[in-house]
């Protein structure tokens, strides 16, 4: 591991001391032996390239039942998208787990969704 630097490594990784990268290079190599992978995405936007991963399995939480409001509570995020005029476009940014920013890069991130000037979550 020492040829990579601390930045190139998967945030997976830095999760763990040195000793232990072992255990999670198996992990990554049993993911082979499974049925398949279970993703949350927004399976519309990645529609054209699910077809080249058949053991991929999308929950898409902006098409499922999950993710219509509740009839007191409602969502806030699901009210704004259907108030985006038709014409514009909404960038999705997600890192979920797999990757840590520093305070910099999420900086550069944030100035550069600003200047875009289109709609982001």
């Amino acid at each position: 591991m020492s040829s990579f630097e601390r930045d190139h490594l998967p945030s997976v990784f830095l999760l763990f001391k040195e000793s232990k990268y072992d255990i999670v290079k198996e992990s990554f190599l049993s993911n082979n032996a499974t049925c398949g992978f279970v993703f949350n995405m927004f399976c519309s936007f990645k529609a054209p390239h699910l077809s080249r991963f058949p053991r991929a399995f999308m929950v898409d939480p902006l098409g499922s039942d999950r993710a219509k409001p509740h009839p007191k509570r409602g969502f806030k995020i699901l009210q704004w998208l259907e108030a985006v005029e038709e014409e514009s476009s909404v960038l999705y940014v997600y890192f979920r787990s797999q990757k840590l920013l520093k305070k910099e890069q999420m900086e550069a991130l944030v100035l550069g969704l600003e200047r875009s000037q289109t709609h982001f979550l």
